[in-house]
């Protein structure tokens, strides 16, 4: 199985739960399990919009400068564990895990060289860790958050369609229900406090902790 997962931004301020959650998908890759993790935007990517506001540049250059804000919080993430490898290519991705080692996706070349996502603000950290999923053929996204799923009918579903993912939710962005069904890549919303979730997910074990997973 491979897996792509998205570090929340939010993490930035919660480091003690940044390291439970880099720790539990170090000790979950092995030999049947392939992870690699994508940083989010994070504040960062908050300055990005805020200076398109007062600087008033276009879609196009918000798109790329936002794509290498993640970039800076990768470097954040890199920090907290020497199990973890930078990769800015495909290839490195692969090259890392041939060492068993944790790939860090720093994805501003990927994007580059893949440029298929629209330049807008449709497009986040969310819809760039399905789409590197889908260039990684793996069989799952992950993006874990500080909340434990999309809520329908006043819970949060377990399971739901990607095109029956409400419109007026605000859990992840619009572009990436489409991405699922486009490139068929199931994705859940883990609240990244509960790591047992992970291993619901990957090991195929019984857990109680609330997740969504969105599918094609």
């Amino acid at each position: 199985m491979k897996t792509v997962v998205k570090i929340s931004g939010n993490l930035l301020w919660s480091t003690d739960t940044l390291d439970t959650l880099l720790n539990t998908l170090s000790k979950l890759q092995n030999n049947d399990i392939r992870i690699a993790i994508v940083p989010g935007g994070s504040i960062f990517a908050d300055v990005i919009r805020d200076l398109q506001r007062r600087l008033n540049f276009d879609d196009s250059t918000a798109h790329w400068m936002a794509i290498k804000s993640m970039e800076v919080y990768g470097a954040f993430i890199s920090s907290r564990s020497s199990y973890i490898e930078s990769a800015d290519t495909l290839e490195r991705v692969y090259d890392v895990w041939s060492r068993n080692r944790l790939p860090l996706i720093m994805p501003f070349n990927i994007i580059k060289k893949y440029d298929e996502l629209p330049h807008s603000w449709s497009v986040t950290s969310d819809a760039i860790t399905v789409f590197i999923a889908h260039l990684l053929k793996a069989d799952i996204a992950i993006l874990t958050k500080l909340v434990s799923g999309i809520i329908v009918n006043g819970s949060i579903a377990r399971t739901i369609k990607a095109d029956s993912v409400p419109l007026n939710q605000n859990v992840i962005d619009e572009y990436t229900p489409i991405l699922i069904r486009r490139h068929r890549i199931p994705t859940a919303i883990v609240n990244a406090h509960y790591v047992d979730s992970l291993y619901c997910l990957l090991e195929k074990t019984s857990c109680c902790s609330p997740y969504t997973l969105i599918i094609p």
